[in-house]
């Protein structure tokens, strides 16, 4: 059996045999306890289950400040914001991604538009990654949530790599990942809209901080933070 066929989901929500929708399914013991985690993973900020009197992205509000001042507010107001969720939302998240040309090593990975000059940087290649993601809904969430929490020490703590596993492969739904001859590289998913098992064993082979910053864009649009 070659490796790839042994790689095993981080997280797993049991369906039957036919789904015909995504709502979301309890998390197998089983499965819960294939996943490592390590102290260093812990953490006791319980904004991350939704203990929070306040949410709001610096960040967002003022590209979105930039962005009605750059148009001259000249553009159609929605008088009303979107509370609901829809099946076919997606969030794409957008990184840059600075390269040795001669080599294709990775040098930096940040969310486009933080960070780097890169017309200094000529001489370096540049690539614009990004990655679309399905918004998981308040019943979906608290699963996630419930199944990544424990008492620790008489402390309610989080582990943070197992909340991030369900966005990943419950969530994650495109992305524009290419192979070295620059062949995108294609997601393929299970009945119930998660990734199949051969596909985290590819999303999981890549630069691992490629998906920690495109994680940490997610999760920043999740908890509005």
């Amino acid at each position: 059996m070659s490796d790839e066929k042994e790689v095993q989901k981080d997280v797993s929500i049991e369906t039957p045999e036919e789904v015909k929708d995504e709502s979301p399914k309890e998390v197998s013991e089983e499965v819960i306890k294939k996943i490592d985690s390590s102290k260093e993973n812990l953490t006791s900020d319980l904004s991350k289950i939704g203990v929070k009197q306040e949410a709001k992205s610096d960040q967002e509000i003022a590209a979105a400040t930039n962005e009605a001042k750059e148009q001259g507010y000249d553009v159609p107001e929605k008088k009303f914001p979107s509370f609901f969720i829809k099946k076919d939302d997606r969030f794409k998240v957008e990184v840059d991604v600075l390269f040795k040309k001669i080599s294709g090593q990775i040098l930096s990975v940040s969310k486009v538009g933080v960070g780097i000059d890169f017309s200094q940087l000529d001489m370096l290649g540049r690539f614009g990654c990004w990655a679309k993601f399905s918004l998981p809904d308040y019943e979906k969430i608290t699963t996630y949530r419930r199944n990544s929490t424990r008492i620790e020490d008489g402390i309610l703590v989080i582990d943070n790599f197992r909340l991030r596993n369900f966005y990943l492969i419950y969530h994650l739904k495109d992305w524009n990942v290419i192979d070295d001859e620059g062949n995108k590289i294609d997601l393929e998913f299970d009945p119930d809209g998660s990734l199949t098992r051969e596909t985290v064993g590819k999303v999981n082979s890549i630069f691992p901080t490629l998906l920690d910053v495109i994680l940490t864009v997610f999760e920043g649009r999740l908890l509005l933070s």
